[in-house]
């Protein structure tokens, strides 16, 4: 079995194997970091440290977030640093097995990062490997303080 932590991005539904969460905060105010890099959009603070903050919606190629969405940010763990991704829908916890996840057809158009598919009523859920989808780089926060 699989356990997997499910989110929706978009008009989507992701997922990550929860050994990568660190924790799922609400809708927190993101500073602006002006030498960021896209899709790092900002930093927070969480307990003392700066943690920066990707825009899922930006690195998936999402469109806009569904109206009555509940936004939220996923804190990951991604080798020894902590990174937060903007998600625009806050999920759970799910046990799957691993007989229901396939790995993408080559003809399937599926965002970077995503590495498995989980088909169930109603829809299909895309498990990303979010240190694949950042292109094998942990990203910081530039800049001090």
């Amino acid at each position: 079995m699989l356990e997997l932590f499910t989110f929706a991005v978009g008009a989507h539904r992701y997922a990550v194997d929860l050994a990568r969460v660190d924790e799922v905060l609400p809708d927190t105010p993101v500073q602006p970091v002006p030498e960021a890099h896209a899709p790092v959009e900002g930093c927070i603070r969480l307990r003392g440290e700066r943690v920066p903050v990707v825009a899922l919606r930006a690195a998936l190629g999402e469109s806009a977030a569904p109206e009555g969405s509940r936004p939220g940010l996923l804190v990951c763990w991604l080798g020894r640093r902590r990174v937060a991704f903007a998600m625009d829908g806050v999920g759970g916890v799910v046990p799957v097995a691993v007989s229901a996840v396939r790995v993408p057809g080559a003809a399937e158009a599926v965002p970077r990062g995503v590495v498995a598919v989980w088909a169930q009523p109603p829809g299909v859920t895309l498990l990303l490997d979010m240190l694949q989808l950042l292109g094998g780089k942990s990203p910081s926060v530039p800049g001090r303080g």
